[in-house]
């Protein structure tokens, strides 16, 4: 075996997938955070055409750079969390 730890963590991505896929959710594994921009991007968000975005306490959206290319589109509005003008209060609001 060439990487037993990503070995490791493939088969439990998997075997988290099929758990979620028995609880009707649809999962997409990607190899990077790349592909995952990619996947968002050009993929999901044409499919399902949001007209309201917002996220709870994940940085990984920062990260992927998913974020900084949503806070560029007009066509979806965007409810920031991470605005630096919101109260905490308000900003758990756009949470929920």
């Amino acid at each position: 075996m060439e990487n037993p730890v990503k070995n490791f963590w493939d088969l439990k991505l998997e075997a988290l997938k099929d758990v979620l896929e028995k609880n009707n959710f649809e999962v997409y594994l990607t190899n990077s955070a790349d592909d995952a921009k990619t996947l968002v991007l050009d993929t999901l968000l044409p499919a399902l055409a949001p007209q309201t975005v917002s996220w709870g306490g994940s940085l990984t959206h920062i990260q992927t750079g998913i974020y900084a290319e949503l806070k560029e589109r007009q066509d979806i509005t965007i409810l920031d969390t991470y605005d630096k003008g919101l109260s905490p209060a308000e900003a758990y609001e756009l949470r929920r």
